[in-house]
C-alpha cells in the first residue's frame, strides 16, 4: 500500500512540474511575442535625415559612418552606410567585409580591383575603372581594394545589408594589410575592448608569427619583417614609384560582373523640365540577385517633383549628393514622418509601403535610392501610372466626397505625365465657384495626378 501511494505521489510530482514547465514555456513565450510587439512599434519612430561622422582620417583619405546607434531607423531597416572620401594617390587597402555592398561612386575617378573566390587568381585579375554615377557590387568576403589615380579627390557611397551582420546596422571590414600604430601601442585588454572602426591592424597582426611562417613557406623573420614595414592603415597615400607600379584597368564596358556604369546608361525617365532617373536592378546587373539589392539614381530639376510613391517589397536608404530639396514621409495612420530639407551628404531611411515625395530646391536636386531588394516594386499616388485611376471614378468620387467631374479634372492634369513632374507654372488666377474649385485641384494635383 505504501509502495503504491509513493508511486502515486511521484506521478503527481512529475505531473505538476510539466504543468510547471508549460506555463513558464508559455510564459515566456507571451513575454518573447509582447517584446517583439513593442519593438515593432517602436521601429522606425525617428525617422529625420541625419548626417555622417567621421571615424577615419589620414593623408589618404577617410571615413564617415552614419552612426546606427543614433539614427536607429537603420538598425529596424538593416542597413549600414559609409561615405569614403580618396584622394589623389590615395590607396584603400585590400580588405573585405561580412556584409554585401553596394558601392556607388559620388564624385572623382577611381581604380578598383576586386578577387572572385571562383576565378584563377594567377591569370585572372579584375581591375575596373570607376568614375560618377558607376556602381560596383561587393559580395561578403569577396575582397577588394580601390585606388585615386585622378587630379582631384574621388567620394563613393558604400551601402550594406548588415542581416548577417555582428553589429546592428553596421558592417564591419576584414584588412588584409595595413597597421595602426596607435593601435599596436594600446594593451591587448583595450584593444578587446575598443570597438571604433578607426582601428586598422591586419589580419596578420593577429595570427602568431609561427602559424604565418609554416602557411607561407618562409622563416619568422620574414614574417616579423612585414608586420613592421606596414605603415598606415584604410586609406594610404603612396608615392610616384608606387603609383606607377599598380595595375591597369582590365575590364572596360557599360557593363562588367561587378560593375555597371549607371552614369553612362540611357534614362529610364526623361522629363524636359523636370529630370531624369536611371534604375539598376537583378534584370540589368545579374548579381545584384544574389547581393539583395539594387538602386536608382535621380537629378531633378529646379522645381521638380518626384511622384510620391511607395516600394511594397523592400526597405530603402535616399542618399543626397547635390543640391538641395524637400522630402515628405507618411505613416500608415496619415501622420507625417518626415517633412525635411534635405542637402548634400544628408542620408533619410524610408520604410517599405511609407510613401515619401521628393522636390528639388532652385539649384535642383541629385540623390540616390538604394533599394534592400534586387527587383523593388513601386506605387504611385500620381501621373499616368496612379494607383487613384485603377478605382472606378465613381467609388473614387464618393471616397473623396467630389463629383465626378472634378475628378475627371483631377485625372486630366497629369495624364500623359509620370515619375516625375515638372514645376508648375502659376496659372492666372479665376472668380467665383470656379476660383474655388481650381483651389481645390492645385492643393490636391500634386498628389493625386
Amino acid at each position: 500500500m505504501g509502495k503504491k501511494l509513493f508511486v502515486l505521489a511521484l506521478a503527481l510530482a512529475v505531473l505538476a512540474l510539466d504543468v510547471h514547465a508549460r506555463r513558464e514555456g508559455d510564459r515566456q513565450h507571451h513575454d518573447r511575442e509582447s517584446s517583439d510587439r513593442r519593438q515593432q512599434r517602436q521601429a522606425f519612430r525617428d525617422l529625420k535625415p541625419r548626417k555622417p561622422r567621421e571615424i577615419f582620417r589620414s593623408e589618404g583619405g577617410r571615413i564617415e559612418e552614419y552612426d546606427a546607434g543614433d539614427y536607429r531607423a537603420l538598425c529596424d531597416a538593416e542597413f549600414g552606410v559609409k561615405r569614403v572620401t580618396v584622394e589623389p594617390n590615395g590607396l584603400v587597402l585590400p580588405g573585405y567585409k561580412d556584409s554585401h555592398v553596394l558601392l556607388t561612386v559620388m564624385e572623382g575617378r577611381l581604380r578598383a580591383g576586386i578577387v572572385s573566390p571562383f576565378t584563377d587568381k594567377v591569370t585572372e585579375k579584375s581591375v575596373f575603372e570607376l568614375k560618377k554615377g558607376d556602381t560596383m557590387a561587393i559580395p561578403r568576403g569577396f575582397a577588394a581594394w580601390l585606388f585615386n589615380d585622378g587630379n582631384q579627390r574621388a567620394r563613393f557611397l558604400d551601402v550594406a545589408d548588415t542581416t548577417t551582420s555582428c553589429e546592428c546596422g553596421r558592417f564591419k571590414v576584414f584588412h588584409l594589410a595595413g597597421s595602426d600604430e596607435q593601435e599596436s601601442e594600446r594593451s591587448p585588454r583595450r584593444r578587446r575592448e575598443s570597438q571604433d572602426e578607426s582601428t586598422g591592424n591586419s589580419l596578420l597582426h593577429g595570427f602568431s608569427k609561427e602559424i604565418l611562417a609554416q602557411a607561407w613557406g618562409v622563416d619568422e623573420s620574414i614574417v616579423q619583417r612585414l608586420r613592421e614595414g606596414q605603415k598606415g592603415s584604410q586609406i594610404i597615400k603612396v608615392d610616384e614609384q608606387q603609383r606607377r607600379s599598380l595595375p591597369s584597368v582590365t575590364n572596360s564596358g557599360i557593363y562588367m560582373d561587378f560593375v555597371y556604369r549607371l552614369g553612362d546608361a540611357q534614362p529610364d525617365v526623361y522629363v524636359p523640365r523636370g529630370g531624369e532617373m536611371r534604375q539598376l536592378n537583378s534584370m540589368k546587373m545579374p548579381i545584384l540577385k544574389e547581393l539583395g539589392l539594387s538602386a536608382a539614381c535621380y537629378q531633378l530639376k529646379s522645381g521638380a517633383l518626384t511622384a510620391p510613391a511607395w516600394a511594397h517589397n523592400a526597405h530603402k536608404v535616399i542618399y543626397v549628393n547635390e543640391g538641395r530639396g524637400r522630402i515628405e514621409v507618411v505613416r500608415e495612420n496619415g501622420e507625417q514622418a518626415v517633412e525635411a530639407d534635405m542637402d548634400e551628404g544628408s542620408l533619410l531611411v524610408v520604410p517599405a509601403n511609407y510613401p515619401s515625395a521628393k522636390l528639388a530646391g532652385n539649384e535642383g536636386l541629385d540623390f540616390a535610392v538604394i533599394y534592400k531588394t534586387h527587383l523593388p516594386i513601386e506605387s504611385y499616388l500620381a501621373g499616368r501610372n496612379s494607383v487613384y485611376k485603377g478605382v472606378p471614378r465613381s467609388v473614387m468620387s464618393s471616397a473623396l466626397q467630389i463629383d465626378e467631374q472634378l475628378q475627371q479634372k483631377l485625372e486630366d492634369r497629369r495624364a500623359e505625365e509620370a515619375y516625375i513632374f515638372p514645376r508648375r507654372e502659376r496659372q492666372p488666377r479665376r472668380g467665383g465657384e470656379e476660383e474655388r474649385s481650381y483651389q481645390f485641384v492645385e492643393n490636391l494635383v500634386r498628389v493625386f495626378g
